[in-house]
């Protein structure tokens, strides 16, 4: 259960206390307890965004063209469980790593299984039968249409609930001595360590992508 769900899966569920509407977490008591049927019927939640990137960090600004912004999402499409991610193959080369070993192997589906690295880098799994993710999906016509929910969604999340990054540039000089003596006060978890910029207002905010829409769909 991820930590955002532990205060209203504990305090509603368990203790039958109300919580405050707007929590990031839902109540999970009851399919923790019973238990759910497949295909997501019935489940407090059935998708999760993971993240949304806008800002490049290898540039320190608005990722150029917008639609390689950086998205992941985990979600039911016709009852079965995906997960999508968008714009990020890390530092894999198209390979997947082995639970048990750790051994490299290339992802099954991809260009790279073939034996030649590639570009690749947005991805589609059914984790419902492939929950190691050994499968990437994006490219295989059967799953087209799954691939365009799956970004629909991410998209309906950019319009709906999107608010602006405050990314904060690397730091130097007596503004990093500053960080690293809050860092190590804060038994080693990062906060805000400039109490001079309260108003937090974001160096890169969304509207200067110049976008009509969501960039996935550019």
């Amino acid at each position: 259960v991820h930590v955002s769900y532990w205060v209203p899966t504990l305090v509603e569920g368990a203790a039958q206390v109300a919580v405050p509407d707007g929590l990031d977490g839902v109540n999970q008591w009851d399919a923790m307890v019973r238990g759910v049927a497949g295909g997501g019927v019935g489940v407090a939640r059935n998708e999760v965004l993971h993240n949304i990137d806008y800002i490049d960090p290898n540039t320190e600004t608005y990722f150029d063209p917008p639609s390689q912004s950086v998205a992941a999402l985990t979600a039911f499409v016709d009852g079965t469980l995906y997960k999508l991610i968008l714009n990020d193959r890390g530092n894999s080369n198209a390979m997947w790593f082995v639970p048990s070993s750790n051994a490299p192997v290339f992802l099954a589906g991809s260009d790279a299984a073939a034996g030649a690295r590639t570009n690749e880098s947005s991805f589609v799994f059914d984790l419902g039968n492939d929950p190691f993710e050994t499968t990437n999906l994006w490219a295989n016509v059967s799953y087209d249409a799954v691939r365009r929910s799956l970004v629909a969604r991410v998209c309906d999340h950019w319009t709906t609930h999107m608010t602006d990054s405050m990314y904060a540039g690397k730091v130097s000089g007596p503004t990093k001595a500053a960080m690293v003596d809050v860092y190590e006060a804060n038994g080693n978890f990062i906060t805000w360590w400039n109490e001079t910029r309260p108003e937090m207002v974001s160096p890169l905010p969304i509207a200067g992508m110049g976008l009509a829409g969501c960039p996935f769909l550019v």
